[in-house]
């Protein structure tokens, strides 16, 4: 089974990153960030590459198909990875007005 908080955690990592369309993903790099092994990192990038967020080059890997403008909630409901949990729902929330400067960076 896919672990989609992982894919979903990459998807952050992308709009945190500001990452713009062409930029490489390796898989060990995401596994070092994501504090997992590669196997979960690998299904997680083979099914952003379904939905299309992602492109793969044979013998080179992954790469932002796209940049990400939307709300990370948005896009995360947008494909399908979402949970309807009001944690799920707070905690992009939270991201977004981080991202969006509403909120500081430190927080009591």
């Amino acid at each position: 089974m896919i672990d989609r908080s992982i894919a979903t955690q990459i998807l952050e990592l992308i709009s945190n990153e500001g990452l713009e369309a062409g930029a490489h993903l390796p898989a060990q790099m995401l596994a070092d960030r994501l504090r997992v092994s590669r196997s979960p990192v690998n299904e997680a990038l083979a099914l952003l590459h379904e939905k299309g967020v992602l492109t793969r080059e044979k013998n080179r890997g992954f790469f932002v198909a796209r940049p990400l403008i939307d709300p990370l909630s948005d896009v995360v409901s947008e494909l399908g990875l979402g949970g309807t949990s009001i944690v799920t729902s707070v905690y992009f929330q939270i991201a977004d007005d981080r991202l969006k400067g509403l909120l500081s960076g430190v927080v009591s």
